[in-house]
């Protein structure tokens, strides 16, 4: 699917360099694009058949836009109030075409993980972290006997960093991962599936 955004269509028109971002329910970032002070198109992906892990969306599936702002380095959703062809939900070969979008509520202001995809995990998972400031950051992941598996320190820098689980390493299972900064501790959970 390919989605445009016509300069015209912006309620307020995003920095030359910002990114706008198509995400599924996930928030993992299937499609994206640079703002370059003009009509914007962005390539989605479709999930393939060849692949034993979700990469991209499937017919009929919802997505939703974001917005990254360079300057103050924050995250908005975004608000498609109408369009002039199309509409949120993926369709093959589609084209969609937003005629008003509006700037919606501010994410990602503190530091945040996303969720671990793919999840279940049979070969490299991926965690994604938003930190507003470049931060040492601790990860472990442990399995369902409470046993440390895995334990990585992690120099996260501004803005959004990735971080590669090795699931090939430990047995089928869950494990829990858990994130910790000076702000606190997140907890999430991934089924590692071989």
């Amino acid at each position: 699917m390919t989605l445009g955004i016509p300069l015209d269509a912006w309620d307020v028109k995003p920095n030359v360099l910002d990114e706008i971002a198509v995400c599924d329910a996930q928030d993992r970032v299937l499609g994206s694009a640079v703002f370059t002070g003009s009509d914007l198109v962005i390539s989605i992906w479709e999930d393939d058949e060849y692949s034993a892990n979700k990469q991209g969306f499937i017919n009929g599936e919802s997505f939703q836009l974001k917005y990254r702002n360079q300057v103050n380095n924050a995250t908005y959703s975004l608000k498609v109030t109408a369009w002039e062809q199309g509409s949120a939900q993926f369709e093959t070969d589609e084209i969609a075409i937003v005629s008003w979008i509006e700037q919606g509520s501010l994410i990602d202001q503190d530091f945040h993980i996303y969720p671990v995809v793919p999840n279940p995990s049979s070969a490299t998972a991926q965690l994604q972290f938003f930190s507003p400031e470049a931060k040492l950051v601790a990860f472990r992941m442990f399995n369902i006997l409470g046993e440390l598996v895995l334990e990585e320190s992690l120099n996260v820098e501004e803005g959004m960093s990735v971080f590669e689980i090795p699931s090939h390493r430990f047995n089928n299972g869950t494990y829990t991962v858990k994130v910790e900064t000076t702000s606190g501790v997140e907890v999430q959970s991934i089924q590692i599936i071989r």
